[in-house]
């Protein structure tokens, strides 16, 4: 994130230089102002296609243990129907083991998921910020003293602001459902474990009166 932040961080500052130009600014320098925005984008842009492609590998490495989980879940119940017991205890260690795993690698998704979210949002308000300045430059070469363009450069910020406070609570809910389904399967998988060793328990029994 350090790179990210310093990106950032540099942009910002060029494109409020670019917001500070005045109308009698040398062309020359504008357009190194440009050229150097733009660059910091890119690079931004960059580090979003990074941190987006962890986030997808997070999610299916996720997805695999999810899938690892329900098919030792059915093997335990399995083992437990044909009374392989010393089978059904090894494919509830290996479902706790899973389980764990799944917990971490869950929490790893969201995480990553959370950075790829929050440098979107970065990014969609620099680049807006930046094509104001770009609209303001032009429209002060064209109409010098027109104030028009400040106040548009408000208005699109205080936008920007009120869809970036939405995508915040959106990614916010999809973290709490995520949050919720884990611990669905969680519960799910502690109940199975609850219900097998009920079984076996009356199974033993079952079979200890018989023999006497």
């Amino acid at each position: 994130m350090n790179l990210i932040n310093q990106l950032s961080t540099a942009l910002r500052a060029t494109v409020n230089d670019l917001l500070a130009e005045e109308p009698t600014a040398p062309r020359e320098h504008t357009a190194r102002l440009l050229k150097t925005a733009d660059q910091r984008v890119a690079k931004l842009n960059e580090q979003l296609a990074m941190a987006v492609a962890r986030e997808k590998r997070a999610e299916q490495d996720w997805r695999d243990a999810r899938a690892q989980a329900e098919a030792l879940e059915a093997e335990a119940n399995r083992a437990v129907l044909n009374k392989q017991d010393e089978l059904a205890r090894v494919k509830l260690a290996q479902l706790n083991q899973t389980q764990t795993r799944l917990l971490r690698l869950s929490e790893r998704w969201k995480s990553y998921a959370a950075t790829s979210e929050k440098l979107h949002i970065e990014i969609q308000d620099l680049q807006t910020q930046l094509g104001e300045a770009r609209r303001r430059l032009l429209q002060a070469g064209e109409h010098e003293g027109n104030t028009s363009s400040l106040e548009n450069l408000q208005q699109t910020r205080c936008q920007q602001h009120r869809e970036t406070e939405q995508v915040q609570e959106e990614l916010k809910a999809s973290v709490e459902q995520t949050a919720q389904r884990e611990d669905n399967v969680k519960a799910r998988g502690e109940l199975d474990q609850t219900r097998i060793t009920d079984l076996l328990k009356k199974r033993d029994q079952g079979q200890s009166s018989q023999g006497s």
